[in-house]
């Protein structure tokens, strides 16, 4: 079965003037949740076979602070800022059928909008999309080009709050 690791970057730097959004760079707090996601998904065995990356040095950097080395990483401009229907067509134009995991890191509000397409209104995001955090999903399509909101199921959700924070609630 294949899986989808739906992730939204760690917690950036705040806008300003000077610094398009595009640029904008993790805290400190954010660079520490992105080392908890890299340590979670390593020891639950959910290493990605292809990783599809906003163009944003916030994602980016969020990629670089799993410290999993060996990522196959690709650049995709269309799931910067991306509605439900980007990241879903970014998933099935991936034509690799040897990919069995996918990791989509992206951004708020499409993150939130694609898990509650597929799950409906569960009260798992009452809270919204958090920096950091990540969805599992698998689907039972055999190809990606056939993945469909109808055939995707949620299987987990967690949450990697900013060190100072406290721990994150498993949802």
């Amino acid at each position: 079965m294949k899986k989808i690791l739906l992730v939204r970057h760690a917690l950036p730097n705040p806008g300003s003037a000077d610094v398009s959004d595009k640029e904008r760079r993790l805290r400190p707090e954010g660079i520490k949740q992105a080392e908890q996601l890299g340590k979670f998904i390593q020891a639950r065995g959910l290493i990605p076979d292809l990783t599809l990356c906003s163009d944003a040095a916030r994602t980016q950097e969020t990629v670089k602070n799993l410290n999993i080395e060996g990522l196959n990483i690709k650049t995709h401009r269309g799931i910067y800022l991306p509605s439900a229907e980007d990241i879903l067509q970014a998933i099935q134009d991936v034509f690799e059928d040897d990919i069995n995991t996918l990791m989509i890191m992206t951004h708020y509000p499409g993150v939130m909008e694609f898990a509650t397409d597929i799950t409906g209104n569960r009260p798992v995001f009452a809270r919204g999309y958090p920096e950091c955090t990540l969805s599992i999903f698998e689907t039972t399509a055999d190809s990606w080009m056939d993945v469909e909101k109808a055939n995707m199921t949620l299987k987990q959700v967690r949450i990697f709050k900013p060190p100072h924070s406290g721990h994150a609630p498993k949802i």
